[in-house]
């Protein structure tokens, strides 16, 4: 009797402690439903109100918050799908960039007064107009020949080069054949005076005494002072010979560049002049000219 009381006794037990395990999982399941079901109502309350937000932002002016609303009915974020939706914000936003786009190119600005012209050939935000397309393709071609005739100023060849065209076509500037000439005068003058500063560069770097600098920095530039001591006095004599060989030849090629600096300014203008065959004659010897005989080590 007493075993089968144990038994009994040990049935209840589990029984109970069986009940009260289900009893905790159905309240944890319970809660997890009701705080799940809080959260989710929560989370669609705040979106809801993140979308009545930017709505009411979007019909006050708000560029971004159109652009929002637009990409919202496109791809059904938080709102049903609806072509028509989308593109009346997709409208309202082109005019915004329109009223950018005007108010740059009022301010001179080539891009925007481009994308302009794209809009009213298009008719993208705009009302298709040829008349209007050609009125800001004339204003870039204006502020164009600004730009470049304001680096001509400042002795720029490609500019002075493309002003020259401009007055002669009436691009961008007046027609105007006087100044297209005057012009195409100042590119000539400033080929000049470019050549006569490079001649004039070429007479200043004329050195007699060449390999003898040549021999002292390389004499310097030995970490071994036995070895400056025991050759640098013959770099030195066998560089000053070599110099006293070349200088004559250094003495012809500064008379000549003088001469040729001392010419009279048009002879420079002529391509066929002795003075400018003699200038590429000089430019074709120093591309090919020799190495140094001597040569340091």
């Amino acid at each position: 009797m007493l075993n089968t009381q144990l038994y009994k006794t040990t049935f209840y037990e589990l029984l109970f402690s069986t009940r009260y395990l289900r009893l905790i999982n159905f309240l944890f399941l319970l809660i997890s439903v009701m705080l799940y079901s809080n959260f989710a109502f929560a989370n669609d309350s705040v979106e809801k109100q993140s979308l009545q937000y930017t709505l009411n932002e979007a019909r006050t002016g708000s560029y971004w918050d159109m652009k929002d609303m637009q990409r919202r009915y496109q791809t059904g974020d938080g709102v049903v799908i609806d072509a028509n939706k989308a593109k009346y914000w997709a409208d309202k936003v082109e005019e915004i960039d329109v009223q950018k786009d005007l108010a740059s190119a009022e301010q001179g600005d080539i891009s925007a007064m481009d994308s302009l012209v794209k809009r009213y050939q298009t008719g993208k935000g705009v009302t298709k107009s040829a008349e209007q397309a050609k009125f800001w393709t004339d204003k870039i071609e204006a502020a164009k020949a600004k730009e470049d005739l304001n680096s001509a100023k400042r002795g720029d060849l490609a500019a002075m080069a493309a002003v020259v065209e401009r007055y002669k076509l009436g691009k961008g500037l007046p027609q105007d054949i006087g100044e297209a000439r005057s012009w195409q005068q100042k590119i000539k003058t400033t080929n000049e005076n470019n050549r006569r500063k490079k001649v004039q560069k070429e007479i200043d770097d004329i050195s007699y005494t060449e390999f003898l600098e040549g021999a002292k920095i390389k004499i310097k530039s030995e970490n071994d002072p036995l070895m400056q001591i025991s050759y640098g006095p013959t770099y030195l004599v066998v560089a000053s010979a070599f110099d006293a060989i070349f200088s004559p030849f250094r003495l012809t090629k500064k008379s000549m560049l003088s001469k040729q600096l001392a010419a009279h300014p048009s002879a420079w203008a002529k391509p066929n002049s002795m003075i400018a065959k003699a200038y590429q004659q000089q430019q074709l010897n120093n591309e090919n000219a020799d190495t140094p005989l001597l040569a340091l080590k």
